[in-house]
């Protein structure tokens, strides 16, 4: 990953509202996710400080044997109809007041992004869903951060996947650090 690609990942992530320190080489995965000190996802990552997300694309293209293409991503059916249906139920009770329930985002919190369309695939494109997981997990609801169980989390990912016409498989998206590494979100293929 080339410094400028990096720069722009910090950004969007800073854009965003995460706090992630400043040094040059900042943008470590442990920084990344370390929103708050006593986050109880915090036990859910078991990764070395130093492990930077270059290092894990890089680990990524080499399990691959560098197709890009060989990696398992969202379009490939990644969670199911029924878990997107129990997201959209979370979702409207904990996330439309600020989000809006249309995801247009900019509801009473100024500033909540949309959470459908071309901003919410650009925020998290070529990215693993771990670090969504991992972002709504620890940052939201606004209100009462840290509140939602990993269950609720990848179900209320279900149906942002789903609102965003990306196709629904035949098992659901499983609430694990591990499992939402190994899938990643990128653009229509």
């Amino acid at each position: 990953m080339n410094a400028s690609r990096l720069f722009v990942c910090l950004a969007i992530v800073m854009a965003a509202g995460v706090q992630t320190g400043v040094r040059l080489k900042a943008t470590t995965y442990e920084t990344l996710v370390r929103l708050k000190a006593d986050t109880t996802y915090e036990s859910l990552v078991r990764l070395k400080a130093d492990t930077t997300y270059e290092t894990l694309v890089r680990q990524k293209v080499d399990e691959t044997g560098g197709d890009q293409n060989a990696r398992k991503t969202v379009w490939d059916g990644v969670y199911t109809s029924q878990q997107a249906e129990r997201g959209a139920q979370i979702y409207k009770k904990s996330c439309g007041h600020c989000h809006r329930d249309d995801l247009t985002g900019g509801g009473s919190e100024a500033g909540a992004p949309a959470l459908k369309g071309p901003i919410f695939i650009f925020r998290w494109n070529d990215q693993p869903l771990s670090e969504m997981f991992l972002t709504i997990g620890t940052t939201m609801p606004q209100n009462a951060p840290d509140t939602l169980t990993p269950q609720t989390v990848a179900d209320v990912i279900a149906f942002l996947l789903q609102s965003n016409d990306i196709p629904a498989g035949r098992t659901d998206l499983e609430p694990t650090i591990e499992s939402l590494e190994q899938t990643w979100m990128i653009d229509k293929p």
